[in-house]
């Protein structure tokens, strides 16, 4: 069988900055290829450029080298090519949950109709049936996130930018959230490019993990993730999870070895 065709690919991808007078680089160049339909997080410490990738990939920010192709065609400097979802869920609090997951579609041109139509049969698959007409002050956290990535989902676009979506989470949250993604991923069938500071997230999700340092920015190891799908939360206890888990944190520890050496 052949592998996918890629869907994302950054090319050479750098970030230098202008400081001062002096030259700092945010992000080294990069090459990443993301097939159709796969699962891609990055993890690194504050500074290693995992938000600047995200800025470029969106285009939001110029690179200072390099391009974004999707589906082979250029993309670099392009708004509007990919969902991005933030950390924060930037729900609008005078709008319901509903009208808040229509919004995306409603910015594209879809009007609110149709929108609310499209919207309203996956809040009552995914968890938020019973509070379409509430507004978000009486969700929770976890709640509040699931309206903002059914919104980001239905602006229909095959690559989606998650950063820390479940940073800001409790424990147990968390990991409901982490699995109730797994089954919209495996629904939605769409590209996900990830960011999160948990390895233990990272592997769970994750076909493949991209691992960077920082002082300068760089990609420092690629490592596949060959566990099964579906998943549940048991795999976390398997000896080959464990094992991907510590290296990855071994690979952070050395990372962070060699930045404060230089």
């Amino acid at each position: 069988m052949s592998a996918p065709e890629p869907k994302l690919v950054l090319e050479n991808l750098s970030m230098v900055f202008q400081t001062g007078g002096k030259e700092f680089v945010a992000l080294e160049p990069a090459d990443l290829v993301v097939p159709a339909g796969k699962f891609i997080s990055l993890i690194g410490p504050s500074g290693c450029g995992k938000s600047t990738l995200f800025n470029i990939i969106a285009g939001l920010q110029a690179p200072t080298t390099g391009r974004v192709l999707i589906d082979g065609q250029d993309f670099t400097g392009y708004i509007g090519q990919v969902g991005y979802m933030l950390q924060k869920d930037l729900l609008l609090p005078w709008r319901t949950v509903l009208d808040n997951v229509a919004l995306g579609m409603e910015i594209s041109g879809v009007p609110l109709k149709e929108a609310r139509a499209r919207a309203l049969p996956l809040i009552i698959k995914y968890g938020l049936s019973g509070f379409e007409h509430q507004y978000p002050s009486s969700l929770s956290g976890g709640m509040r996130q699931r309206a903002a990535l059914l919104r980001t989902l239905l602006v229909e676009r095959d690559v989606v930018l998650l950063d820390e979506p479940f940073g800001a989470l409790d424990a147990q949250t968390k990991s409901q959230m982490q699995e109730w993604l797994l089954q919209i991923f495996a629904d939605f069938g769409r590209t996900v490019v990830f960011v999160t500071h948990d390895v233990e997230e990272a592997v769970f999700l994750s076909d493949e993990i991209h691992v960077m340092a920082s002082r300068p920015g760089r990609v420092i190891e690629t490592l596949p993730i060959d566990l099964p799908r579906p998943r549940d939360r048991a795999v976390v206890s398997t000896p080959r999870f464990v094992a991907m888990k510590k290296y990855c944190l071994d690979l952070l520890h050395l990372g962070e070895q060699e930045a404060a050496a230089a």
